[in-house]
């Protein structure tokens, strides 16, 4: 990052990712939409437990095992999404 950007992100509340041109920041915003992108799916894969905790017979689209590996996938990936997301955002700012 150059100096005109690290002074200006020293003086603004605008993250020193958000400043910099090129690939970085595409990379960082493609974390971002992956994050949440897969935030969501927890969210209605949690509304989905609820609900089929009430009507088991209504809401089964593959076997129990199927059903907690995949759940069990989403917030695993969603919590390496989340650690990435910090983690970059902290370095980008540390320097």
């Amino acid at each position: 990052m150059n100096m005109e950007a690290r002074s200006r992100s020293a003086n603004s509340r605008e993250p020193a990712h958000k400043l910099g041109p090129g690939s970085a920041t595409s990379g960082w915003v493609r974390l971002e939409q992956l994050t949440a992108l897969v935030l969501v799916a927890v969210v209605v894969s949690v509304g989905w437990m609820v609900s089929a905790a009430y009507e088991p017979t209504w809401f089964r689209f593959l076997s129990l095992d199927a059903e907690i590996i995949v759940v069990l996938a989403l917030l695993s990936g969603a919590l390496i999404l989340v650690s990435a997301a910090a983690l970059v955002n902290t370095r980008s700012q540390g320097e």
